[in-house]
């Protein structure tokens, strides 16, 4: 479950720093680039913790009389503001950046042990259950069957919703940059204050570990899909597969997607949905909205909960060198482009010949969308035209007889739908 052996910051040195926190915790793990060393990156980066406990207010209560120089300004409210703020506000996890231990420059979180289950089995925020799609290095293990499960669970969406991001033949890789990418998508301070190959450099040095989670959650996927020794996946993108990786999706994800379909969605069975999503060639789109929308708005009420529990000074501070690292990354690339440009002895045309390239009807014919419905007068899937999908969205006057017809020759979809309501019915 946790790439043990790559680690910058060795376990035993961790275990040690968590010595000086409340005992009440009931799994703690470290993650980010201060544990794994990224991609052209030197160690000394701030550590990332997060520990799960089953009573916030109690673990607050305990640390304050420990820890008490940890905390913001909000230490004068007491635990109780603390843990309101924790479980009433943004994601469920309250943060304390910039915090010295033994020598070492830390950055820990405390969650529920509910909110993690929530965040794990329906990707409610995709914060934390996001940084457990990724290698992390466990310091206190998990020992309830229920969380061992839900993380188990998790990773399996990751890797559905990485499959239908891509296409039938795909490096692993590839797949293991979709599904680090996921608790991105949609972050706006990807735009503002991250190396733009944030996700990249995380992939690249950890792929053996990448492989440790996924490998055995791909062998169970036989004979959907795939892998050789060469690490090729190939999986099959009929109904049947699409509609296997849909399935294994979390519930609130299905829903979103279902809204793709029908404008009220608490009148349609969601298993019946995700049928006629099946259908569709290309979902990835789609699946992107739909996390994008959960991402988006954890990013922004978490980035607004961080100013309060860091306050205001270390705030500036955490969010400076994030913008550094940007414009720092930018500059390297640029360099990077002129000296291929200089030792190639490329000639990049002039402006105006650019222009006439992006002018030129041809390139309009290819390029521009098709403008003739308006928005509100389109939904994103095609049931009736095989042609509307390479566009992903038609008139909403659906050929309805035809869609009937396409949905009562989907019998071996039913039975996988039919399938996954009898095993609901048999958990209740």
């Amino acid at each position: 479950m946790a790439a043990q052996n790559y680690a910058v910051t060795t376990g035993h040195f961790l275990k040690n720093i968590t010595l000086q926190f409340p005992k009440e915790c009931s799994y703690c793990f470290a993650y980010g680039s201060g544990v794994f060393l990224q991609k052209n990156q030197k160690p000394g980066k701030m550590i990332d913790l997060i520990f799960v406990v089953d009573d916030p207010l109690k673990w607050h209560t305990r640390n304050l009389e420990m820890n008490y120089s940890h905390y913001s300004g909000l230490r004068r409210f007491g635990a109780k503001i603390i843990t309101n703020i924790q479980e009433r506000m943004a994601c469920g996890i309250y943060y304390n950046p910039f915090v010295k231990v033994d020598d070492a420059l830390i950055k820990y979180g405390v969650i529920s042990t509910a909110a993690l289950e929530d965040d794990l089995s329906k990707w409610t925020h995709l914060y934390v259950a996001g940084r457990l799609h990724k290698p992390v290095l466990d310091i206190i293990p998990p020992t309830s069957p229920r969380i061992l499960n839900l993380l188990q669970k998790n990773r399996d969406a990751a890797l559905r919703a990485g499959l239908l991001l891509n296409s039938r033949c795909l490096r692993k890789t590839d797949l293991y940059y979709t599904i680090a990418e996921l608790s991105y998508m949609g972050d706006f301070r990807m735009a503002v204050g991250e190396h733009p190959d944030k996700v990249r450099n995380i992939v690249t040095p950890l792929v053996p570990y990448f492989d440790q989670i996924y490998y055995p959650l791909l062998e169970k996927l036989k004979p959907v899909v795939s892998i050789d020794k060469f690490g090729v996946i190939t999986q099959e993108i009929d109904s049947n597969g699409r509609l296997t990786h849909l399935m294994g999706l979390p519930h609130p994800i299905q829903r979103s997607l279902a809204r793709r379909i029908y404008r009220d969605p608490k009148f349609t069975d969601v298993e019946d949905a995700m049928v006629e999503l099946s259908h569709v060639s290309n979902l990835s789109p789609y699946i992107r909205k739909s996390v994008a929308e959960v991402v988006w708005g954890s990013s922004i009420t978490q980035t607004l909960q961080g100013i309060l529990s860091a306050g205001v000074i270390r705030s500036i501070k955490y969010g400076f060198e994030k913008v550094m690292k940007k414009v720092t990354a930018k500059e390297s690339n640029s360099k990077n482009v002129e000296a291929i440009v200089e030792e190639k002895g490329i000639i990049i045309p002039p402006p105006k010949t650019v222009e006439l390239l992006k002018d030129s009807p041809k390139t309009r014919e290819i390029n521009q969308p098709n403008e003739s419905a308006s928005d509100k007068d389109l939904v994103p899937i095609a049931l009736n035209d095989p042609e509307a999908h390479k566009l992903g969205r038609v008139p909403r006057k659906i050929n309805k007889e035809k869609a009937q017809n396409q949905k009562s020759g989907s019998r071996n979809g039913l039975n996988i739908v039919a399938a996954h309501k009898s095993k609901r019915k048999k958990l209740r």
